[in-house]
């Protein structure tokens, strides 16, 4: 019965087991990284800010938008009647409308039209010396009520200020630097992201090839320790051999676990890099490949190719993009500085005071004409404010000169650097992998030089030592010349495809 027991226990695990690995799917690269950029708070961050640019700029257009204006007053009077022709009580009803919208030129044109209808009440003259009353509207006013419609066109161009260097185009050109500054946020949380999830993404490999390399060693020692044991038995091998191969095997074997440890740190690390829950972890295996990534690693780095480089680097190009909106604040700042001076001017067309019909008509024969030119100039002294504001803005603009100087010195080192790296790197590893291939080949020699009982135990060992070394060298160059070609192609833009497929979305 207790055997059933343990037997149904088993069949239990093992179908335990069963489901977990079914649960587990299998995680690429490509998909990781797309889970990444949609999780990754940079990035998603970065994408905000974008948008909250654009948005920025979209208001700062808005002082070309047409704007329109219309309105309804109603107003009631009664004064104090000094007369029997005067009126008791007035009611008026205005109505206006217009439009205006900021040109070109930078000045602003409106259309406006006004209307009212005013009513007048006048007290009844009853004397009691006429037969009739008498009403004094009928010799106060031809119409009651009354209509004075009015039609006027009105420009204003500024001549100095807010005209010389049209600060408003700088304004949107203000913005429109703000979105690229942005844009270049995001371009480099991207291609940061994809950097830094490739280095995880090889980690992984590479950790899972240390554990196959440790692997390989123990069933190697193993392996030998198990024929040195046989050969000890018939007086080929001494007692201080089998306790050489069995300390090998020791040895190799106390290996395996840290480096399992280690693959299980390299996969986790590379699923939370890729944005996933803890939670999350258990469902995946990922699948690694010893494909290195290609790189366009040109022969010589000429100062041309140099430049370029600098150049294209998103904090070079923000600090680029932070002092031309720096020397754009202060131009705003210099105009800001001088004297307003506007020209205005305006033509209108009234309808006299009459019935409705009458008074529109003389509104359409234009004969009631008003017109009007004149200039308006203001200009504080001395002027202490916009001074003051001139300077800041210079002082800014020489700071993000300087800033923008040093961060081309500082990617300039970072380029070279890269550049020096990832050749080193490739050269190291194609040296390492070599190095490999020659060890294995000596330890095949040495296997063969030990059955013949040419060298000794020791010798062998040696000789198998050397080689699972070699493997672990050449696994390590391995992961150190991904490093250094995703570094390289960060810097060259291989990346920037990742960003652009993001920006379209």
């Amino acid at each position: 019965m207790l055997k059933l027991r343990i037997f149904s226990v088993l069949l239990l695990i093992l179908f335990a087991c069963s489901l977990n690995a079914q649960e587990q799917q299998a995680l690429g690269f490509e998909e990781a990284l797309k889970h990444a950029l949609e999780k990754n708070p940079a990035v998603t961050g970065a994408a905000s800010d974008v948008r909250s640019a654009e948005a920025v700029v979209e208001k700062t257009y808005a002082m070309f938008d047409l704007m329109m204006k219309a309105g309804v007053n109603y107003a009631e009077s009664k004064p104090v009647v000094t007369s029997i022709l005067s009126p008791e009580e007035a009611k008026v009803l205005a109505y206006n409308a217009g439009l205006s919208n900021k040109l070109f030129t930078g000045g602003f044109l409106s259309v406006d039209f006004t209307t009212s209808k005013t009513t007048l009440f006048y007290p009844v003259i009853d004397s009691g010396v006429f037969p009739i009353s008498i009403d004094p509207a009928l010799f106060t006013t031809a119409h009651n009520p009354s209509y004075t419609p009015k039609l006027s066109l009105s420009y204003m161009q500024p001549i100095l200020k807010d005209f010389w260097g049209r600060p408003d185009q700088k304004a949107i050109k203000a913005g429109a630097l703000m979105v690229n500054m942005s844009k270049e946020g995001m371009r480099s949380a991207v291609i940061n992201t994809v950097a830094s999830l490739k280095e995880a993404y090889y980690f992984v490999y590479m950790a899972g090839l240390m554990v196959k390399i440790q692997k390989d060693f123990y069933d190697d020692a193993e392996k030998f320790y198990n024929e040195t044991v046989s050969l000890k038995k018939i007086g080929l091998r001494e007692e201080r051999d089998v306790l050489q191969t069995k300390a090998s095997v020791l040895d190799s074997k106390a290996e395996i676990a840290p480096a399992e440890n280690n693959y299980r740190f390299a996969a986790e690390n590379f699923l939370n890099a890729a944005g996933y829950r803890p939670d999350e972890w258990e469902k995946f295996k990922i699948e690694t490949s010893g494909e290195p990534e290609s790189a366009v690693i040109p022969e010589k780095m000429t100062t041309a190719l140099e430049n370029t480089l600098v150049e294209m680097q998103p904090a070079v190009m923000m600090a680029k993009t932070g002092y031309e909106m720096a020397v754009t604040g202060r131009e705003i700042a210099e105009n800001s500085s001088l004297p307003s001076l506007n020209l205005v001017g305006s033509y209108g067309i009234e309808g006299a005071e009459g019935a409705l019909s009458e008074s529109f008509q003389m509104l359409r024969e234009g004969n009631n004409r008003e017109f009007m030119v004149g200039a308006m100039f203001s200009y504080s002294f001395p002027n202490r404010g916009s001074s003051g504001e001139v300077k800041e803005k210079r002082e800014g603009a020489k700071k993000a000169l300087e800033q923008y100087e040093a961060a081309k010195s500082m990617t300039r080192i970072q380029v070279r650097s890269s550049y020096r790296a990832v050749v080193s790197a490739k050269d190291n590893y194609e040296m390492k992998k070599e190095a490999a291939r020659l060890q294995q080949k000596r330890l095949k020699i040495e296997s063969s030089n030990f059955s013949q009982g040419r060298i000794s135990t020791r010798e062998l060992l040696m000789a198998q030592m050397d080689y699972h070394t070699s493997r672990i060298k050449e696994t390590a160059a391995f992961y150190d010349y991904i490093k250094a070609v995703s570094a390289w192609n960060k810097i060259n833009g291989k990346y920037d495809s990742y960003y652009n497929e993001l920006a379209k979305q």
